[in-house]
């Protein structure tokens, strides 16, 4: 009975994260179109605009959305047991890379919490608290990793990739909503 619970709470879980990817997989589609559309035609978006920020800032958006999106897919193979298992170089490989992109993502992100304010100074504090913490569990990660402390590598990936997947996925929730 205790392993059929945990094989639906571990599906749901699955469930969870893939409907997450999905938004984050449209939000960034729609980010990239704007920004696009900004861009051939020179015109920026109203400034009261979220969009306006992302417009403004179009490298540093395109060096923190598309890595992250690759993140967010990536960090979820990492976790399928039979992919990291069966294969094993691909998943050291992706996990290179997952950690490389998961830099990429923190560092941009406290540049773009000062220069894209969409929030205010709320925003900007939680961005100025969670991103160190994300970058602080990728160190971790791979220290333990590196250590081979398997259990540790990945109580610290999971805490990188919870932290990822939440505030990837947190501002188009909320920009679609209304709340922005």
């Amino acid at each position: 009975m205790k392993e059929k619970k945990e094989k639906i709470i571990r599906r749901l879980l699955w469930a969870g994260v893939i409907i997450l990817i999905i938004t984050l997989f449209v939000s960034t589609t729609m980010r990239l179109m704007k920004l696009a559309q900004s861009y051939q035609s020179g015109i920026l978006p109203n400034p009261k605009s979220i969009d306006y920020g992302y417009a403004k800032n179009p490298l540093l958006t395109l060096l923190h959305i598309l890595p992250g999106l690759l993140f967010i897919v990536l960090g979820a193979l990492q976790f399928v047991k039979k992919i990291r298992n069966k294969y094993i170089r691909f998943h050291r490989t992706s996990g290179r890379l997952y950690l490389v992109l998961g830099f990429i993502i923190g560092i941009s992100s406290l540049a773009m919490a000062f220069a894209m304010q969409f929030g205010g100074w709320i925003e900007t504090a939680a961005i100025l608290v969670f991103a160190p913490y994300f970058l602080f569990s990728l160190m971790n990660a791979y220290k333990y990793i590196r250590k081979k402390e398997f259990v540790l590598h990945r109580e610290w990936m999971i805490r990188a990739y919870s932290i990822g997947i939440a505030v990837a996925t947190m501002r188009p929730l909320r920009t679609y909503h209304g709340i922005y």
